[in-house]
């Protein structure tokens, strides 16, 4: 398995987009101007004005970051 820097950024990415998500469920605040879900929407290839909970997105980011850990560990 090699993970490079650029595999690193990417999963950090994924994991802080998660993060967020998880603040912005229990708490109901938005941690800035940009959101995470608008940073979620943006990394799954959604508009901007798609409807979507915050709770789905959640679940589509964990799918997300997973499925990129599988993919590293195959190689």
């Amino acid at each position: 398995m090699i993970i490079t820097g650029k595999n690193n950024i990417e999963l950090f990415r994924l994991k802080t987009i998660i993060t967020g998500l998880e603040f912005e469920i229990k708490t109901g605040m938005k941690m800035s101007r940009f959101s995470a879900r608008d940073a979620a929407k943006q990394t799954l290839g959604l508009c901007s004005k798609s409807r979507v909970q915050s709770i789905e997105l959640y679940y589509c980011m964990v799918e997300l970051h997973n499925e990129k850990v599988r993919e590293l560990t195959k190689q």
